[in-house]
């Protein structure tokens, strides 16, 4: 059983441990290894046996976890006469690893999206159900930075969002260069808030009579391949992911683009 040496209660204890792995396992450990490196922090040095005391894990698979994490750079192996110690890096140390290789995919990632966006065979849909997962949605288009998308805006899927997060969104886009093309109906958030803003915000906008359309599903075309459509009153939405989708639907946005006046009125 692991025991931390601290001022708690049994159940304390085991809250903070739970706690401390869960962490752990947040930033790329397996649970596994999590187990032994907190067993091993309680240590200056340990050898395999000890750790599986600590840690309650068989001998044999604190051993090949010791090893994982050494080749993983978590952990130093010291030989020591007949014997193989392990020392734990400082938790200081781990997370400058992890940092150094989020740095390395955030520098592949523009590699990795052009990769996807060759793949222009690729079909897929995504469902998703609930606030987390329409943010996640709109959180999306932050993919494709200093690329523009056109949107069919809704206030409904506004309202389920929340302006205030809304609002975030917006700053996140912009901090991203990401510019948006908007026709939208005429309502007070629309036409009185969002169109004062158009410039600072890297957006055009050009409005449909509310009374005489009064559409509650917002589209999103994006990224080259993708159509998001939202549900703010059901809480839903989709990402369709197909060329000739999207293609298709972006026609239709520039032919009424191209037909609307500039003008609110």
């Amino acid at each position: 059983m692991f025991v931390i040496n601290i001022d708690h209660t049994p159940i304390q204890c085991y809250n903070v441990f739970m706690e401390m792995i869960s962490t752990l396992i947040g930033i790329g450990f397996t649970e596994k290894e999590a187990t032994v490196y907190i067993s091993l922090l309680s240590f200056k040095k340990a050898t395999a046996y000890l750790i599986h005391q600590k840690s309650g894990l068989k001998k044999a698979t604190a051993y090949v976890i010791l090893e994982n994490l050494v080749q993983k750079g978590f952990v130093l192996k010291i030989p020591q006469n007949k014997k193989t110690l392990y020392v734990a890096k400082s938790p200081t140390e781990c997370l400058k690893l992890f940092q150094e290789k989020l740095n390395e995919a955030k520098e592949m990632l523009p590699e990795l999206m052009a990769i996807q966006k060759k793949d222009i065979g690729k079909v897929s849909v995504s469902y998703y159900e609930g606030l987390t997962g329409i943010q996640e949605i709109y959180n999306d288009k932050l993919n494709y930075e200093g690329e523009e998308y056109t949107t069919f805006a809704s206030e409904d899927t506004v309202s389920a969002l929340g302006y205030e997060w809304m609002e975030q969104f917006i700053q996140s886009r912009v901090k991203k260069n990401i510019h948006v093309r908007a026709i939208t109906p005429t309502t007070q958030y629309f036409e009185k808030i969002l169109f004062q803003k158009n410039t600072s915000e890297l957006r055009s906008m050009k409005f449909i009579n509310q009374e005489e359309y009064p559409f509650s599903i917002g589209i999103d075309i994006y990224g080259g391949s993708k159509v998001s459509l939202i549900s703010g009153k059901e809480i839903m939405g989709t990402i369709i992911e197909s060329s000739e989708v999207h293609n298709t639907m972006k026609m239709i946005f520039e032919l009424l683009w191209k037909n609307l006046s500039e003008s609110k009125e």
